[in-house]
């Protein structure tokens, strides 16, 4: 752990991309993002757009709480502990309900293809 405290921010977006790529529930979500969005038949402007907003949206589970945290400091901390407590008691509900939205739209866009 005192390694990881001394970590440049170089070294922090490595280890963030590694852990991403090993976490098969993260690739498989990017994947088939990336597979409705190059399937979609946007053109380039619109392909951009799209993964623009996939990009936002996919990042805002964790640019929210650093941008709570920024603004109000400590005032946020019992909120944040109470959503983290909700998420891990819900994280089995939580993964269903994504990976079944996620399944869904892959079977739309494949039937589509058709």
């Amino acid at each position: 752990m005192n390694r990881l405290s001394k970590m440049t921010p170089i070294g922090a977006g490595a280890i963030a991309v590694a852990l991403i790529l090993v976490n098969p529930k993260v690739l498989v979500m990017n994947a088939a993002a990336g597979l409705v969005i190059g399937t979609a038949s946007l053109g380039a402007p619109g392909t951009w757009v799209a993964v623009v907003y996939y990009t936002v949206i996919a990042g805002s589970s964790v640019l929210v709480p650093i941008l709570a945290y920024a603004v109000a400091g400590e005032r946020v901390d019992h909120q944040l502990e109470w959503l983290k407590q909700w998420m891990e008691r819900q994280h089995a509900v939580l993964m269903a309900g994504f990976l079944t939205a996620v399944g869904l739209l892959l079977v739309y866009t494949g039937i589509r293809a058709v």
